[in-house]
C-alpha cells in the first residue's frame, strides 16, 4: 500500500517495511464522474416534513449543518431520510457513519468514495488537493467529535457540504445547528397507528395522547409502546397506560426472555457496549440459525438499533440486560472467533476495519477479565488487515492496546512486533523522530530475544574425565616425570546473526542525523508509554479487581429494569473454572411483571417528565418516591459536600444562602455566586446532580433549570423557576414551569422550601 510519499510492505509475522517513494512512483488517482454512496432503505420517518424542509434550505446556503438532540428522538432516522430524498450536490452524495471518533480515517473514507484509487491514502496536503473542486453533499451519522476536530475534517474535503447529526452540539457560529425534538401530537398518533398495524380504536384517542404527553413526542418510547400492545392476550386490545412508559423496556424483555436464542443474542450486544456486530458474527457466536431475522425483530421492538454494519443495543436497553445477566459473554469464546476471523486471508480489509471498534471492546474486555494474551491476540490477529484498509487512526489503537497486553503478559516478543509496526505508523502520519525511537526499541528487545534464545540452544561445556583412582605409592620412590602440558579444547561460540531491522528511511534534509537515536539508548527523550497511550494503552490498577463487563457503566437499580440474573444460570461452566468456549453462554432472566411503583422510580431531585395518568410532573419538586425521602436527602447532602469539596458545610441564614429541604423530600443546597447571584446544586437520583443559577432581589428570585427526560437522561431543555423568600427569611416557595415545546406542567409544579440550621 502507499501512504503518502511512502511505499509499505506488510508482514503480518515479522513487521511492515517502509521505503520513501519517488516522483514517477506515485498512483494517479482517478476521480469517479458521480458518488451515490447512500445508506440503506428505510421507511420515511413520520412528522418530520418541517424538518427536511429546513435541512434543504440550510444545505442550499451553504456551510456546514448540524442536527442534534438525545437517544431516539429520531436524529438518525431523518438524516438517512435526507440523504435519499433532497437533491445531491453537484457531484453526488455520500453517506457515512462512523463507529469511531477519528477525523483523519473519516477523510479517507470521503476520499475513497470520490476517487478510484486502491491502496492508496493521499497525504493531508495531497488529499484537500485532490478534494478541492468536488461538490458532494456528505451526510455524517453519529459525528460526535470534539469541535476542535471539525475544522480538520471540513478541511479535508473543501468544497463539500457536510451535513452531521449527534448527540450534543458541537457547530461553532460558521454554520447552521439545531436541535430535533420529540415529534407533535399528530404524528406521534400516527406513528402508534402504523407500529400497532391498525388504525386507533374508538376510545383509544385520550391514551394515545397521554402516552405521547408521558414520552414527550420521542419516537423510540412510542414504538416500544407499540410492540408491548401487540403482546397483548387479544393480539393488541389495549394501550398501556402512561404511568407505563418507564416500565415498557422491561415488559419487553420479560416478554422475549423466554427465547434462550434472543437471551443469548442480548447476552452478547450487551457486553460488547456501543460497539457494532454484523450478523454473520452474531449467528456463529450466539448459535442463532437466523441471527439477521432475529435482530430485525428486536429492532422492530426497540430493543436494538441498526446501522449500517449491523446491530448494537440500544443505550438504556444494553444497561437493562446487564441489569438483569449474572455474567457477560464469555470473553475467551469472543476473542478465539474474532482471532480466527482477522486472521483468515480470506477475510477482506475494509470488514475488518469496518469491525474495529468491536476488536477494540474485545481486547479491553480481554484485559479486565485478567486475559492479557487474548487482547494480544486479537491485536496481533488484526494488525494486518488493518494497515491494509488505510484507516490509520484505528490501526494505532489496536497496536496500542496490543502493546500494553503484551506488556502485561510478559509477551516480549509481541511487544517488539507491537513497538516496531506502531513506529512504521508513526512515520506514514508524519512523526519521524518517534517513528526512529520507537523501530530502534523494537529492534533493541529483538537483540536481547535472539541472545536469550542463543543462550538456551548454546551446546553444553565438555565435561571433565573423571579423577584416575589412587594407587599407594610403591616404598621405594619412583623418578618424577612431569606430565606434558596439553592446552584444553577451544570450544568456539555459537554465532547468532543479529535480527535485520532496518530504520525507516528518511532524507537527510527532512531529519537531521541529531534526531536518529542511538539503538542502545532507544527511548532517548521520548516517553514511550505516554505516546502509546495516545493510541489506546491504558495502564493496569494493580489493585482493580477483575471486570467482567469491562468497565460499563453501572445499570440502574431495580426496580427500573427488573430483578438481576438469579433464575435458571447459564449454559456455561462455573464462574471458579475456565469459561465453556463451545457453548454459548446464553442463560435466561428471571421476569418481573412492573407495576405502577415502577412510575415512580423515574422521578428524583433534578427535572423529568413522569407518566402519571397523562401529566407532566416537575421532577426538581420531587425528591425520590421510591427509596424514601430522609435517604435521597441525606445523599443529595453528601453529593453537594462532595461537589463543593466542603467536608462540613455551614449555611448561611442571609439572603439563599444554605441548606433547605423541601416538603417533596428534595434537598437544594444554594451558595452565594455574585451580588444577588446564588448556585443551586441538587441531586436527581437517576440522572445525578445538577445545577443552575437564581438571580433577583426584594424576595423574589429566577433561573432557568434544566430539565431531563429520566428514562434515558436525555436533556429535554431547561424551564423556569421561581422561588419566592418569606420575609423571615426561613421558608421559601418555589413553581417550576416546563421547557417550551414540552408539555406543561401539572403535577407537584410547586414546594416549599425550609431553610436548615444544621447539616443534615
Amino acid at each position: 500500500m502507499i501512504v503518502g510519499d511512502h511505499n509499505v510492505i506488510v508482514d503480518a509475522q515479522n513487521g511492515s517495511t517502509v521505503s520513501v517513494l519517488v516522483g514517477p512512483e506515485r498512483p494517479r488517482p482517478v476521480r469517479r464522474d458521480h458518488v451515490g454512496l447512500l445508506p440503506r432503505r428505510q421507511r420515511a420517518p413520520l412528522g418530520r416534513d418541517a424538518e427536511v424542509a429546513a435541512l434543504a434550505a440550510a444545505i442550499r446556503g451553504g456551510g456546514p449543518v448540524q442536527v442534534w438532540g438525545g437517544a431516539g428522538v429520531g436524529k438518525s432516522t431523518l438524516l438517512r431520510h435526507a440523504a435519499w430524498l433532497l437533491e445531491p450536490g453537484p457531484d453526488g452524495v455520500v453517506f457515512l457513519a462512523p463507529a469511531h471518533g477519528d477525523v483523519g480515517d473519516l477523510a479517507q473514507e470521503i476520499f475513497e468514495a470520490c476517487y478510484d484509487a486502491p491502496g492508496y491514502a493521499p497525504a493531508r496536503g495531497e488529499l484537500r488537493r485532490l478534494m478541492t473542486g468536488v461538490r458532494v453533499t456528505v451526510y455524517i451519522d453519529n459525528a460526535d467529535f470534539p469541535p476542535a476536530q471539525l475544522p480538520e475534517l471540513f478541511d479535508a474535503a473543501p468544497d463539500a457540504t457536510f451535513v452531521l447529526a449527534s448527540a450534543e452540539r458541537s457547530l461553532g457560529n460558521d454554520g447552521t445547528a439545531w436541535e430535533i425534538t420529540g415529534l407533535q401530537q399528530a404524528a406521534g398518533l400516527e406513528l402508534l397507528a402504523r407500529e400497532l398495524r391498525r388504525p386507533l380504536r374508538d376510545g383509544e384517542a385520550r391514551a394515545a395522547v397521554a402516552l405521547w404527553q408521558a414520552a414527550a413526542g420521542r419516537p423510540l418510547p412510542l414504538l416500544r409502546a407499540a410492540a408491548l400492545t401487540r403482546f397483548g392476550p387479544d393480539g393488541g386490545a389495549w394501550l398501556p397506560r402512561p404511568g407505563d412508559v418507564p416500565s415498557l423496556l422491561p415488559s419487553l424483555l420479560d416478554h422475549v426472555g423466554a427465547d434462550a436464542g434472543v437471551v443469548g443474542v442480548l447476552r452478547l450486544l450487551a457486553t460488547l457496549g456501543n460497539a457494532e456486530l454484523a450478523p454473520a458474527h452474531i449467528g456463529a457466536l450466539a448459535d442463532v440459525p437466523d441471527a439477521a431475522g432475529m435482530c430485525e425483530r428486536l429492532s422492530g421492538l426497540g430493543l436494538l438499533d441498526a446501522t449500517e454494519r449491523g446491530y448494537r443495543c440500544a443505550a438504556d436497553a444494553e444497561r437493562a440486560v446487564r441489569a438483569r445477566l449474572s455474567r457477560p459473554f464469555p470473553v475467551d469464546r469472543l476473542c478465539a472467533h474474532l482471532i480466527a476471523w482477522a486472521a483468515d486471508p480470506g477475510t477482506a480489509p475494509a470488514d475488518v476495519a469496518a469491525q474495529a471498534p468491536l476488536l477494540e471492546r474485545a481486547a479491553d474486555l480481554a484485559e479486565r477479565a485478567g486475559r492479557s494474551d487474548l487482547a494480544v491476540g486479537v491485536a496481533r490477529a488484526s494488525s494486518a488487515a488493518l494497515a491494509r484498509s488505510l484507516r490509520l487512526g484505528a490501526w494505532g489503537r489496536l497496536l496500542g492496546r496490543g502493546w500494553g497486553a503484551a506488556r502485561r503478559s510478559g509477551d516480549r516478543r509481541a511487544e517488539a512486533f507491537f513497538l516496531r509496526e506502531e513506529g512504521v505508523r508513526a512515520l506514514l502520519i508524519g512523526r519521524r523522530v518517534v517513528s526512529a525511537v520507537l523501530v530502534a526499541q523494537a529492534a533493541w528487545l529483538g537483540r536481547e530475544l535472539l541472545n536469550a534464545d542463543a543462550a538456551e540452544t548454546a551446546p553444553a561445556a565438555p565435561r571433565p574425565d573423571p579423577p584416575a583412582p589412587e594407587v599407594p605409592a610403591p616404598e621405594a620412590p619412583l623418578p618424577e616425570v612431569p606430565a606434558p602440558e596439553v592446552p584444553a579444547p577451544e570450544v568456539p561460540a555459537p554465532e547468532v546473526p543479529l535480527p535485520e531491522v532496518p530504520l525507516p528511511e528518511v532524507p537527510l534534509s527532512e531529519a537531521p542525523l541529531s534526531e536518529v537515536p542511538d539503538p542502545q539508548s532507544p527511548a532517548q527523550d521520548i516517553d514511550v508509554v505516554s505516546y502509546m497511550a495516545d493510541n489506546g494503552y491504558t495502564p493496569a490498577d494493580p489493585a482493580a479487581p477483575p471486570d467482567p463487563w469491562g468497565g460499563l457503566e453501572p445499570p440502574p437499580s431495580a426496580p427500573e429494569f427488573g430483578p438481576p440474573d438469579v433464575g435458571t444460570p447459564s449454559t456455561g461452566t462455573p464462574s471458579t473454572g475456565t469459561p465453556d468456549v463451545g457453548t454459548p453462554d446464553v442463560g435466561s432472566w428471571t421476569s418481573w411483571a412492573g407495576d405502577g411503583a415502577a412510575s415512580g422510580a423515574q422521578s428524583a431531585v433534578g427535572a423529568g417528565t413522569v407518566g402519571t395518568g397523562g401529566a407532566v410532573m416537575s421532577g426538581a419538586l420531587v425528591s425520590a418516591i421510591v427509596g424514601g425521602a430522609l435517604a435521597t436527602a441525606v445523599a443529595a447532602v453528601i453529593g453537594v459536600m462532595a461537589l463543593t469539596g466542603d467536608s462540613d458545610p455551614e449555611p448561611e441564614n442571609t439572603g439563599l444562602a444554605g441548606t433547605w429541604v423541601m416538603d417533596t423530600g428534595g434537598v437544594w443546597e444554594i451558595s452565594a455566586d455574585g451580588q444577588d447571584t446564588y448556585a443551586v446544586a441538587s441531586d436527581n437520583a437517576v440522572c445525578g446532580l445538577t445545577s443552575f443559577q437564581l438571580t433577583g432581589g426584594d424576595g423574589r428570585f429566577t433561573g432557568m433549570q434544566p430539565w431531563y427526560d429520566l428514562s434515558t437522561c436525555a436533556s429535554l431543555g431547561e424551564g423556569a423557576v421561581t422561588l419566592d423568600l418569606a420575609p423571615d427569611g426561613a421558608t421559601a416557595e418555589v413553581e417550576v414551569a416546563s421547557p417550551p415545546g414540552q408539555p406543561p406542567c401539572e403535577i407537584q409544579c410547586t414546594a416549599t422550601l425550609t431553610r436548615q440550621d444544621d447539616p443534615l
